[in-house]
């Protein structure tokens, strides 16, 4: 097994065009649980098997979303056996909890035992990876500011860089993409292990001031659902010394218990700043709010930008978002 810990740069990798397909189907699939419309989505999900064969995991995946909900057990069992079939897995963790309903047919142990193997094989080559995006037009000689973003549970760095390219437009800045080593299925990673994810953190941290120009006094680290947790985290534990915070749609349950309970937060820099994205019909916005009124009464500032109608999802303007809180924290 590789160190847990060490991370692997990828410098400016091509932007595919299916990546933004695939992303645009991400948000069709939400849209169509949302509105439990379960045959729509089942279609769409049964397309994009095909459309996408080297991401099975994630394809087989919403086809199995959908067809539960529409009781066709029988139907998600066969696209759970094709997966397999083409490379997807699932580690018996997930299996377990996510496809409990499934867990009486005769085939059961049998997926069990795939998931098993192939997980341990993962698990052996696992490694951080960091998508690194340079300023489109760095000056010579300038150090600029530095964006560093974490992917959501069960997700990846290019299911997550999409949302935050476009600040590569308008800021002249590094944006970093941070992708787990802890991997749960497929091409699926979460940041469970706090102390890994934060030494993740802290390498990728080192890594980027060390290789490239980048003004230590202008880090952001942001993060979406359980990354944007695991950066305040990083954040307020001191382990990437940042100037502020962009959390959208975060889960602060952890949070909330480790310092909101305690009512303390380790001493942080005076300047530091936060804004949090979240939609109110997040089941999470409750918790989003107590955190938010904690930090206001700790001083830090920070600016809440919430969405009457949006539940656990990115909404359609995060591109004018992030680049207001980007200059709120870094003073611009």
């Amino acid at each position: 097994m590789r160190t847990r810990g060490t991370v692997r740069i990828l410098e400016n990798p091509d932007h595919r065009k299916k990546d933004a397909e695939l992303q645009s189907l991400q948000k069709q699939m939400e849209d169509c649980l949302s509105a439990s419309d379960f045959e729509r989505g089942l279609e769409i999900a049964l397309g994009a098997i095909d459309r996408f064969p080297e991401r099975p995991t994630l394809t087989h995946s919403w086809a199995i979303d959908f067809c539960l909900p529409l009781g066709r057990k029988r139907k998600a069992m066969k696209v759970l056996e094709q997966g397999f079939d083409r490379g997807a897995w699932w580690s018996p963790k997930i299996l377990r909890s996510n496809l409990s309903e499934l867990k009486d047919h005769q085939d059961f142990p049998r997926i069990l035992k795939m998931g098993e193997d192939r997980f341990r094989k993962a698990e052996q080559i696992a490694e951080a990876k960091l998508i690194v995006r340079t300023p489109k037009e760095p000056s010579d000689g300038t150090r600029h500011p530095l964006l560093l973003v974490l992917h959501g549970a069960h997700s990846n760095n290019f299911d997550c860089e999409p949302h935050w390219l476009s600040i590569l437009d308008s800021k002249r800045l590094f944006l970093a993409s941070l992708q787990s080593s802890q991997v749960v299925m497929g091409d699926h990673y979460v940041w469970d292990d706090r102390e890994i994810a934060l030494r993740e953190i802290e390498n990728a941290y080192s890594m980027l001031t060390e290789r490239y120009r980048i003004d230590t006094s202008k880090v952001v680290l942001g993060g979406i659902s359980a990354g944007a947790e695991t950066a305040l985290f990083a954040v307020f534990l001191n382990r990437a010394p940042a100037k502020g915070f962009i959390s959208v749609i975060p889960s602060v349950g952890a949070f909330i218990k480790e310092f909101v309970k305690n009512n303390s937060l380790p001493s942080i820099g005076t300047d530091l700043k936060g804004c949090i994205v979240a939609g109110e019909k997040d089941p999470r916005y409750g918790n989003v709010k107590i955190v938010y009124e904690f930090l206001s009464r700790k001083g830090v500032p920070i600016r809440l930008h919430s969405y009457s109608e949006l539940g656990h999802s990115i909404p359609n303007d995060f591109d004018q978002v992030l680049v207001k809180s980007t200059e709120f924290i870094l003073e611009e």
